[in-house]
């Protein structure tokens, strides 16, 4: 049996797969399972993982049903005491795994993180800004694929992902887990290397308002004891709703956010601006990174 599994949703990304999967078997530690499961990609995947000829790299396929089944589904494939998941698309340090293990064999730990670097970038331009460096302790309050090991029997137990976040999924996750008696670790080290995309699964409009929606209401006493993340993820819902045209809706939960700290200038300036679309458009422009980032 080997150590860790490392867990691989993918949808139509077989490019950034076959750069994760060299990462991967470059890695310093060696014993570990890849889970690929395809979400119903389109693309030429499937001979992008048989072009490597390792036994520890499965494949699985299944019609288009989300990241989150996906996910699920690889866990319940795995054959680890420890999952590790992954994006299709992102990087990590040689040492990355050998960290967790580290920390594993230390102790007997239910969930090990470790630091982010995220590398900023103008989408439309391609202009590279500063990079973002997330501590292990920040991630742990909201969760990011491949930043962080968890142990199996615990992700089960608390009921793996839910299968109704299409966005948040990670942030959802981390809320339910903060409920539970944990023993949690964490790595000094910034060994994940996260990049934001055009196509990332905040662009989708519809997932992210329905999302949204979903664990506000699901969670609401969570919401409650912090008034900043609700705040975020109302404003984040009420862009979405504004740029599907929702208008009546998002005006709904821009009120929402304000009401919710009504002290909170910021949210009384967006509340007056959404009556005014021309300008609405210029700032839910020059916001929307902002909102993403704070739902990675």
């Amino acid at each position: 049996m080997p150590y860790l599994s490392i867990i691989i949703p993918t949808y139509n990304r077989a490019t950034y797969l076959k750069s994760t999967l060299i990462l991967i078997l470059e890695q310093s530690f060696q014993d570990f399972e890849v889970v690929i499961v395809d979400d119903g990609s389109e693309d030429n995947t499937s001979d992008i993982v048989s072009s490597f000829e390792d036994k520890r790299i499965k494949y699985y396929f299944q019609q288009n049903q989300g990241v989150s089944v996906a996910r699920n589904t690889g866990a319940n494939f795995a054959t680890s005491n420890y999952l590790v998941f992954l994006d299709s698309d992102d990087s990590f340090e040689q040492k990355w795994l050998t960290d967790f293990i580290k920390v594993i064999t230390d102790n007997d730990y239910d969930l090990i993180c470790c630091g982010v670097r995220v590398m900023k970038r103008n989408i439309s331009k391609d202009k590279t800004l500063n990079d973002e460096i997330i501590s292990a302790k920040e991630i742990y309050k909201r969760l990011l694929a491949g930043a962080f090991a968890i142990k199996k029997d615990f992700f089960i137990n608390i009921g793996q992902y839910d299968c109704n976040m299409r966005f948040g999924e990670n942030t959802e996750l981390s809320i339910r887990i903060q409920a539970n008696p944990i023993n949690v670790g964490f790595i000094d080290s910034t060994n994940l290397i996260y990049f934001p995309t055009a196509d990332g699964g905040g662009r989708n409009l519809k997932n992210r308002a329905e999302s949204n929606i979903y664990c506000l209401n699901k969670h609401k006493e969570w919401f409650e004891n912090h008034k900043r993340v609700k705040r975020m993820y109302l404003q984040s819902t009420a862009v979405a709703l504004y740029k599907l045209s929702h208008l009546s809706d998002s005006k709904k939960y821009f009120l929402k956010a304000w009401k919710n700290n009504p002290m909170h200038v910021k949210g009384f300036l967006r509340l007056f601006i959404c009556h005014f679309p021309l300008l609405a458009k210029l700032i839910w422009k020059k916001e929307e990174s902002a909102v993403l980032k704070n739902q990675l």
